[in-house]
């Protein structure tokens, strides 16, 4: 069988039009660490019997650890408050660098910027500096994984 050549001047472009209103994604740039951190908490196999599946509960504190990768802290005793600066954490991702992001009933800290959580559909993570194979993150993505260890 003979390898088929493609002459490359004669492809053809197919124009695609959207029908529907786009937006583009806010783009938030983190740290490489905090990029690495995410993509790897959201890469990470959900089955079972991988370690940082199965919490290991501490006072009113569960953790859920990948070993030399990151914490995924889930606070058990969350009292609801009005008071905008006494809101308490729901989960945060930590490593030995820091904290990656701390998530609120309502709202959410990725790096230092804030975000609305019924707005994180709007939202793309990249790293501010070069890193091999890297992609944008949806934040949406973000929340689904957060959302298989907790609900609120």
């Amino acid at each position: 069988m003979k390898n088929k050549v493609i002459d490359m001047a004669q492809t053809q472009t197919t124009q695609v039009q959207v029908k529907k209103t786009v937006d583009d994604a806010k783009i938030i740039e983190v740290p490489k660490w905090i990029y690495n951190t995410l993509r790897s908490f959201t890469e990470s196999s959900s089955k079972p019997e991988y370690p940082w599946n199965n919490g290991i509960r501490v006072g009113n504190r569960i953790c859920f650890i990948k070993p030399g990768k990151w914490q995924f802290i889930v606070y058990t005793n969350v009292n609801d408050t009005n008071d905008p600066d006494t809101v308490p954490a729901i989960a945060e991702l930590i490593t030995r660098n820091g904290i990656v992001m701390t998530v609120y009933k309502t709202f959410m800290y990725v790096g230092n910027e804030k975000i609305p959580l019924n707005e994180t559909y709007k939202y793309a993570i990249v790293p501010n500096t070069d890193v091999p194979f890297s992609i944008p993150i949806l934040l949406d993505d973000v929340i689904t994984k957060v959302r298989e260890y907790v609900e609120w």
